[in-house]
């Protein structure tokens, strides 16, 4: 891995220092203080439960039968999980 130039216009020495240098530019920062109206709207939003009339329980033993019935011979998607690795 490179070093990397930080905010203060120093270099990355070691492994470590760069991964947190570059995770701290990715991942923003969680301000509420700092938020739009839409992050607002967006906070509440994840607080409230999301129940609709349809809604049933997670069943395990459920999924199971529905992944049991699934062909394994089948070409992995964009993901490249297969079936067989979801069993």
């Amino acid at each position: 891995m490179s070093n990397l130039q930080t905010t203060n216009r120093s270099q990355t020495e070691y492994q470590k220092e760069t991964i947190q240098c570059t995770l701290e530019h990715l991942i923003a920062k969680d301000k509420e203080e700092e938020e739009t109206e839409h992050h607002k709207r967006v906070r509440t939003l994840i607080k409230e439960p999301t129940e609709t009339e349809d809604d049933r329980d997670f069943n395990t033993e459920g999924n199971r039968q529905i992944l049991e019935g699934v062909e394994c011979n089948k070409a992995p998607e964009e993901d490249v999980i297969t079936n067989k690795i979801l069993m």
